[in-house]
């Protein structure tokens, strides 16, 4: 123990020691850097030199307090309902339109705007669809409109739409925060049930004016199709008698001996044009008409009749099916018969196809066309030209019973010529307007939906298609030979066409718009194409295969038809002598036609067709107006005939006065 006490002794006087060392230490040096500072400051003081000083350190400022606004006082109750669809049934690639309501539930005015999708798609706004200062409890209407959207699968979809409110404070009194709202605020869906395209080709027959399906048998002359066009109307339609089983072609004689275009014939509503003072033949002497058909299929030119009479280029629209033939058509071989007159299209189109066209029927016919009732040249050049070409044609569907009642298409008012089938060229001939005359036997003009623009589209079949492109024409080449020019006459405002829209695996559709008909404008010109296909699709396959070529066509016979009113016409003018012939050309006038400048039509962003495929009519409509220019052509027509011979023409009536 004693040990233990001296060694802790010991350690303890070590310690001090060593901690009087650290202290002796430490006072000398502060005692050192005080004499030193000292010096350097006499030395200052000695040698006038200003020792700068430290600036203070910085003031601490304590920052006003700040209130955020807080989002989460205040959330808007907004309501947002999807009212309906139209139209109710949608079908693949269809267009359609959602109405919905917005209603404010809150004290304060809403701010917003409505969005919503469809399988992946963003919907486009119908009109404005912005909230604009909503009072409370009111409620707003609006419509949004699903783009065009080609393979829709089949089954139920989800369409969702929002509706998110933009940011919108207000102040409350300090120290409280503002009170805002922000974000989606309501939101609805609805289970969309979308048929596919296909099923349309094994549902009921539909009415071809109105779209609806039919709930019973059609009557022989009712006009009845499985699909539609791009535009809402009638895709290849037959007539009524032909969808029955067994399937018949239409006459009057399977409905009572009656007048076509009336009941038991028809069920349809049908409008009249006729002329009895040119065309006194038959209870009609005219037409009579049902609506807009788009038909595919061959085409096989006729004639082109002589200006005196109605200066029309006319040609058989040939399909296997006969679809919307009548009995006389196929009797007489003229097919679906189809026209448009010369004087309202080709004598203004010089793209290369239909510039060629024109000359060739020059030089087959003459330049004023083939009187009716004489014999009609072979046409040898017209038909190397036209002959067998695939062709998408609309225009209005009507019974001409001027002509033993035969269906056809006139005026056409659009065409797609298949002038070169090819991947690396594609090459098609097209005109399109929303106007024309009805021929001979008819006044004034038809006119779609005379007061509104005009959309057509033409879907251009190419099976396997992967990609599609136009091969533009160069400027040396304003006919478009080898690319793609359309032109129009005047220039007119919403006249347009737009780049094809793929389908995949099934070909193209390009669209076409035009102002009102009442402005008489019109499109013409060469689309050029070059295609991608994907693999095990033929090299070159054909792009309508339902209708197998004819051999040997060389237009109607007529022999066993009756007289018709132009062949009457034209026999009489064919047997004047020189000085009647004078007479008459004096009292008429020469023929003249107004050169019209070629305008290039813009070319409009891609756009969807007016009415989608599948869509269930009704078509645009046809209204019949007054032409006056028409009027005093026919009336010195008549003139012209009463000055040869006399006022008792022996094969007109006089109209009334």
């Amino acid at each position: 123990m004693r040990r233990l006490r001296d060694a802790f002794d010991v350690t303890m006087r070590s310690v001090v020691k060593v901690c009087l060392l650290v202290l002796f230490l430490v006072g000398g040096y502060v005692g050192l850097t005080t004499q030193l500072i000292s010096q350097d400051d006499a030395y200052a003081r000695t040698h006038d030199r200003v020792v700068p000083k430290q600036p203070p350190p910085p003031a601490i400022t304590v920052p006003p307090t700040v209130i955020k606004p807080d989002v989460t006082k205040l959330i808007l109750n907004v309501n947002l309902t999807i009212d309906s669809i139209d139209p109710p049934q949608v079908w693949e690639g269809q267009n359609f339109t959602i109405n919905y309501t917005v209603t404010n539930n809150t004290r304060e005015p809403a701010n917003g705007e409505v969005s919503g999708s469809f399988q992946g798609v963003k919907l486009q706004p119908v009109g404005d669809v912005k909230v604009h200062d909503l009072k409370p409890g009111q409620s707003a209407r609006g419509q949004l409109q699903t783009k065009r959207m080609y393979g829709l699968s089949a089954g139920t979809s989800k369409l969702t739409l929002r509706y998110a409110d933009k940011i919108n404070c207000v102040p409350a009194p300090p120290p409280r925060p503002p009170i805002c709202v922000a974000g989606v605020e309501a939101e609805a869906s609805l289970d969309v049930s979308v048929k596919s395209r296909a099923a349309l080709t094994t549902y009921l027959w539909f009415d071809a004016l109105t779209g609806k399906p039919a709930t019973s048998l059609p009557a022989p002359y009712d006009l009845a199709t499985r699909t539609f066009d791009d535009n809402g109307i009638a895709l290849n339609p037959r007539l009524g008698s032909q969808v029955w089983s067994p399937a018949k072609l239409a006459s009057p004689s399977i409905c009572g001996g009656g007048d076509p275009w009336t009941p038991p014939c028809t069920t349809q509503p049908t409008w009249i044009d006729n002329n009895k003072a040119k065309c006194p033949v038959g209870k009609l002497g005219g037409h009579a008409n049902w609506g807009l058909a788009t038909y595919e299929g061959r085409i096989y030119w006729e004639n082109h009749s002589h200006y005196l009479q109605d200066d029309d280029y006319s040609f058989a629209l040939y399909r296997d099916d006969l679809a919307g033939m009548t009995e006389v058509d196929v009797r007489n071989k003229e097919y679906l018969h189809s026209e448009f007159n010369s004087d309202e299209t080709i004598n203004y189109f010089h793209t290369w196809y239909w510039d060629a066209l024109h000359q060739a029927v020059d030089a087959d016919a003459g330049k004023g066309g083939i009187l009716s009732g004489t014999s009609k040249p072979p046409y040898t050049r017209t038909r190397a030209l036209f002959d067998g070409k695939e062709a998408i044609v609309m225009g209005l569907f009507g019974l001409d019973c001027a002509h033993e009642c035969g269906s056809e298409l006139h005026p056409v008012y659009a065409i797609a010529i298949h002038v070169n089938d090819s991947l690396d060229d594609d090459t098609w001939a097209i005109f399109v307007r929303n106007w024309g005359d009805e021929g001979y036997c008819s006044s004034g003009l038809e006119m779609i939906d005379a007061n509104n623009p005009f959309t057509f589209s033409f879907r251009l079949k190419r099976p396997g298609a992967s990609a599609v492109s136009i091969i533009p024409a160069a400027d040396s080449d304003p006919a478009g030979h080898h690319g793609t020019v359309f032109y129009g006459d005047h220039g007119t405002p919403g006249t347009g066409w737009s780049f094809p829209m793929l389908v995949p695996g099934e070909g193209a559709v390009v669209t076409f718009t035009l102002p009102p008909a009442s402005q008489r404008e019109r499109i013409n010109g060469m689309l050029h194409l070059k295609w991608s296909v994907s693999s095990g699709t033929q090299p070159s396959p054909r792009s309508l295969q339902t209708t197998s070529p004819l051999t040997g066509y060389t237009g109607p016979d007529r022999s066993k038809g009756a007289k018709e009113p132009e062949a009457v016409l034209g026999q009489h003018i064919a047997k004047m002598t020189p000085q009647q012939r004078k007479a008459f050309l004096a009292t008429i006038g020469q023929r003249s036609v107004q050169t019209v400048p070629q305008k290039p039509v813009k070319l409009l962003p891609q756009a969807s067709p007016a009415q989608p495929a599948g869509a269930q009519g009704p078509a645009p409509r046809v209204v019949r107006v007054p032409d006056t220019r028409r009027d005093q052509r026919d009336a010195r027509l008549l003139q012209g005939l009463r000055a040869v011979y006399g006022e008792g023409v022996p094969f007109l009536q006089t109209p009334p006065r």
